[in-house]
């Protein structure tokens, strides 16, 4: 299905989205057997639904996740009183790339992805390149295709080893500024055996979904590859190959499946490599950071990049990764970095739970979610948001940023922590303007100038319903747009809806 250029993705964990929608008609349910209501609150608002924890888990990985302390005392910090039965596996450690049968297999997830596609919504899940459960099959058919290691690393790093039952020493899998995820089993990239493997995976994720959210996609580089493993492989180890993962997985996939989507969660200043590899987006973890820490400068810095690359960044306020961003921005703020990365070239994401002010942040490996009070404001500024982000110019207009500048000469007015951009499609610019500080801020905005001269002066703010001020006076000389705007205040300006 042909996805839109600058996206709207929802991420749900699968299990937690199933539970509650069981709980609201009384009864379990699998993926087949979602309501309605569910699926008619994501039409107009997402374009793709990104189901995470949608494989079989692993049963040793839930036994590695019972036994953890600091996992079983993030999921009592989530959720009160939690017994065994509310952990299992994390879904990053997969035992097969089958749907769980606790979701309805193979027949639920086709049937509620023939329900996404009759609303105009692509059907995204998760692979995870970098290593497999600890227990999945291969690891006992096929222990060529992981990480051996020899006993002199092993004794010299115990922790980033363990035996099969067959009693082979794999590795598990790792990012190298943080322990080994001991649940795991390291894939050895450097295999060819285990590449061909991988690629076929995907072509088989391919018949069943639209795109593919690639778990740490970097550590799949032969470069990091080397970096991490490079002193631990065993002496049979192969050498490098001559190309990249990547390159030999996405052209192989694209080949059968050329709409196939394809996302890197991706770090380190190596996202512009996996773009140039076939990536169709990649996170932009750089902006997040910059939103975190009120870096005014560092957020400009971001948004400098060319359209082109600008357009390919996925951007978030929060995921199952971070903390909820009510709770790690504060409640105003939020609202402010929700206006920004919702209405910036490329893809868009949003996080269950955040359109209703969720604050806990649940860990993965939880199958039942805390209750949490749907929180008016957010959802009211949600409703909101959403309404103005589907108009058509947000999602394929020509985007543009725009220049604050003092109210009157010598004035600064808190214009510094003014954000703007504009869209533009069909001569109707939609501007975007948004105070990024703590303080007042007071200045004016440089506007797209329509054919035949002149500025729009029938703008309305899509999330008030408040018009545009346009400078009196002295200043009406100097053109654009006064704004005044509260501290973390957005405004989305776009020409009034038809009424007809």
């Amino acid at each position: 299905m042909r996805i839109p250029r600058n996206p709207r993705l929802l991420e749900v964990n699968a299990r937690l989205w199933l539970r509650r929608a069981g709980r609201r008609t009384g009864s379990p349910l699998d993926l087949s057997a979602i309501p309605d209501d569910a699926l008619s609150t994501l039409s107009g608002r997402f374009d793709l639904l990104w189901l995470m924890g949608v494989w079989r888990r692993s049963p040793a990985a839930r036994q590695r996740a019972l036994r953890d302390a600091v996992i079983r005392a993030a999921c009592s910090e989530a959720l009160p009183g939690c017994s065994e039965d509310d952990v299992d596996g994390s879904p990053y450690a997969i035992h097969a790339y089958e749907p769980d049968p606790i979701l309805g297999g193979d027949a639920g997830l086709a049937a509620l992805r023939r329900r996404l596609r009759g609303i105009g919504i692509g059907l995204v899940v998760d692979f995870v390149p970098n290593h497999l459960a600890l227990d999945h099959p291969w690891t006992l058919a096929h222990p060529e295709r992981f990480v051996r290691g020899e006993e002199n690393a092993h004794r010299s790093r115990p922790d980033d080893f363990f035996r099969t039952a067959r009693g082979d020493l794999l590795a598990h899998g790792r990012d190298p500024n943080f322990p080994p995820w001991n649940d795991t089993a390291q894939i050895d990239f450097f295999s060819g055996e285990a590449r061909c493997a991988l690629v076929g995976e995907l072509l088989s994720i391919a018949e069943r979904a639209d795109g593919v959210r690639c778990d740490m996609a970097m550590l799949a580089l032969n470069d990091v590859f080397s970096r991490v493993w490079g002193g631990a492989r065993g002496a049979t180890a192969g050498p490098a190959p001559a190309t990249e993962f990547w390159s030999e997985a996405i052209g192989a996939v694209k080949e059968r499946h050329p709409e196939f989507f394809f996302l890197a969660e991706a770090y380190w200043g190596l996202e512009p490599r996996l773009l140039d590899l076939g990536f169709d987006y990649v996170y932009d973890k750089g902006l997040y950071d910059a939103l975190l820490a009120s870096d005014i400068a560092r957020v400009r810095g971001r948004l400098a990049e060319p359209p082109a690359v600008l357009g390919r960044g996925m951007r978030f306020i929060e995921n199952h990764d971070e903390a909820r961003a009510i709770s790690a921005f504060g409640p105003e703020r939020s609202r402010a970095a929700a206006i920004v990365v919702m209405t910036l070239p490329g893809l868009r994401l949003v996080h269950d739970g955040q359109p209703e002010g969720r604050r806990r942040r649940v860990p993965v490996q939880l199958v039942r979610e805390p209750d949490e009070a749907i929180d008016p404001v957010v959802a009211t500024f949600y409703e909101r948001l959403f309404a103005a982000c589907a108009d058509p110019a947000l999602r394929d207009g020509r985007w543009a940023p725009l220049q604050a500048h003092p109210l009157r000469p010598g004035d600064d007015g808190g214009h510094g922590g003014l954000l703007a951009w504009c869209w533009v499609l069909d001569d109707r610019p939609f501007v975007v303007v948004v105070n990024y500080s703590n303080r007042p801020a007071a200045g004016r905005i440089d506007l797209p100038r329509p054919p035949g001269g002149g500025v729009p002066l029938d703008l309305v703010d899509r999330l008030s319903g408040a018009a545009a001020v346009l400078p009196a006076g002295e200043e009406a000389g100097r053109g654009g747009l006064a704004v005044f705007l509260a501290p973390w205040e957005g405004r989305i300006l776009g020409t009034r809806p038809s009424t007809a």
